[in-house]
């Protein structure tokens, strides 16, 4: 028996790659290398059940991701329509319009007729119209992106009531927070990438080289003239394609959504970014399972030390910054800034008087109201809300002020960890992020100020509201998708998530030497 059939026994004997090795008497192409790398790939123990629990996961999380989206998205315009309704009633009652069939042209619901009566009733009237809820919104709005990344969304609001009761109090989460998804967090695709991608191509890649060293399908490599550093690098592109290609697919969800709508454009580019992002990810934990095959140990050595790796950069480093972020920017707590608030409005109850009269003196060109017109002495209540807001502001700001900070520290982690990079350009390209939603409150709060700012001489006098007041009424701007805002962050995580990619990609492939990582000598 010749060399060449001897060291076919160490292969399976029905292995079609063994015969075509040991028949070849040329250096083959690429693409014949190509299919010997699906081929063993695929017949790899337990490699076909694992894609398909794979897909299940990503088909599940594609799903949930949607169903999240869709109920925002839906909320959103629902409050948004109920605002625009009561507007539409508001503006004609002060032009005097009395039906609301009128304004409609069509009979109306009775549940209909009692909200107009009552939106009819309060147009004039700026503090029943200020402090009455559902007219005055901020919201969020979901971009299509979501569906693959709800990022912090579960736990910061998208929607705020502004109305003339205290900022502390229109800027506090209305609806009620399901306890059991705070618990488990939000399940979408991103989270799927993030934790399960690298497990799984590190399943696939953790013993690529000692596998094909204990089986003798490198000896065979190197006696048919192949350089192993090629059939490598083909082999082990092979073994994170097929998980990165069930990934990849998914992004075409936000973009069939977006159809058709002004955010189209920007969906599908956000999109073609987020499958870039998906290929970095996963051609970094290649880098980082060629450079631990590449030192020559054993299976199970590999398979510690790419455990060890992916604990450090996915779980350790992540939570590490956060805890520090927290412990050097600590943010108040919002049931403390509620016992301040009740401090401060019974200190301001006790002088409610002077109060009162020290904002007449302070603003000259609003009159006070005589007792006809205030008979339940309302502006007093008024005068105390303000005097208690302007004690809050700096609080409020401090607090928003510190957790700017917070974000800020976080983002250094790009630097020190390629999961953090990751799930920081997907949750902005997703307008998900901490980010996004600390900028959403701030720019709320400042909402709430303009709209204060409107109403409050308007309630001080009691006057009441004309046409011309509704037309220069403030509302609410605010763009979901921020793409020029989060330009720099998006190409520095790119960036830092490539470096770690091509550093690690290339010590691997340098120390791929026939004696040192493989372990066999050529012929």
């Amino acid at each position: 028996m010749n060399t060449r059939s001897q060291r076919n026994q160490k292969l399976n004997p029905v292995s079609p790659v063994a015969h075509v090795i040991d028949r070849t008497s040329h250096s083959p192409s690429t693409g014949v290398l190509l299919w010997w790398a699906v081929w063993l790939f695929w017949k790899s123990p337990g490699a076909r059940w694992l894609m398909v629990a794979f897909t299940i996961m990503i088909g599940i999380a594609s799903v949930c991701g949607y169903q999240t989206y869709q109920k925002r998205a839906d909320t959103i315009e629902a409050l948004e329509k109920r605002a625009v309704w009561n507007r539409t009633i508001q503006r004609a009652a002060v032009q005097g319009v009395d039906s609301p069939e009128d304004v409609f042209g069509k009979t109306l619901t009775p549940e209909e007729t009692g909200r107009a009566r009552i939106q009819k009733m309060i147009a004039p009237l700026p503090t029943s119209l200020a402090y009455t809820g559902g007219n005055f919104l901020a919201t969020l709005n979901p971009s299509p992106m979501m569906i693959l990344s709800a990022g912090v969304s579960d736990l910061w609001s998208d929607r705020f009531n502004v109305t003339a009761h205290s900022q502390l109090k229109n800027l506090q989460r209305e609806e009620i927070a399901n306890s059991y998804q705070l618990e488990v967090g939000t399940w979408d695709v991103t989270m799927i990438v993030v934790y399960f991608l690298p497990l799984i191509i590190l399943a696939f890649t953790y013993n690529f080289i000692p596998f094909d060293r204990e089986q003798g399908i490198l000896r065979l490599i190197l006696s048919n003239s192949i350089e192993c550093r090629r059939w490598t690098v083909i082999n082990l592109f092979v073994r994170i394609f097929i998980p990165v290609m069930i990934v990849l697919p998914v992004s075409i969800l936000p973009v069939i959504e977006a159809w058709g709508s002004e955010q189209f454009q920007t969906v599908l580019v956000n999109a073609a970014v987020w499958g870039l992002a998906v290929i970095l990810y996963g051609l970094f934990w290649m880098s980082s399972s060629l450079l631990v095959n590449s030192l020559g140990g054993s299976s199970l050595q590999n398979g510690i030390t790419l455990s060890l790796f992916w604990v450090i950069l996915v779980v350790l480093i992540p939570h590490g910054v956060a805890r520090t972020a927290r412990s050097l920017h600590p943010v108040a707590r919002h049931h403390d800034l509620i016992i301040q608030e009740r401090a401060f409005r019974a200190s301001a109850e006790a002088n409610q008087s002077e109060i009162k009269e020290a904002y007449y003196r302070e603003h000259p060109q609003i009159t006070m109201p005589t007792k006809k017109e205030d008979p339940y002495n309302q502006t007093r209540w008024d005068a105390i809300r303000l005097k208690v807001d302007s004690r809050m502001h700096p609080l409020i700001r401090g607090a928003q002020t510190q957790m700017q900070k917070r974000i800020e520290w976080c983002r250094l982690g790009t630097i020190f960890s390629p999961s953090v990079a990751f799930q920081s350009v997907q949750e902005d390209l997703a307008g998900t992020s901490l980010a996004h939603h600390s900028q959403f409150v701030l720019r709320a709060s400042e909402y709430d100020e303009e709209f204060k700012e409107f109403f409050q001489p308007r309630m001080m006098s009691r006057e009441q509201l004309t046409l011309a007041d509704y037309e220069i009424m403030p509302t609410f701007q605010y763009q979901n998708i921020a793409w020029n805002q989060d330009l720099t962050l998006i190409i520095f995580s790119l960036f830092s998530l490539s470096i770690w990619t091509c550093s690690l990609f290339v010590i691997g492939f340098r120390r791929l030497r026939t004696e040192i990582a493989l372990g066999v000598r050529g012929d």
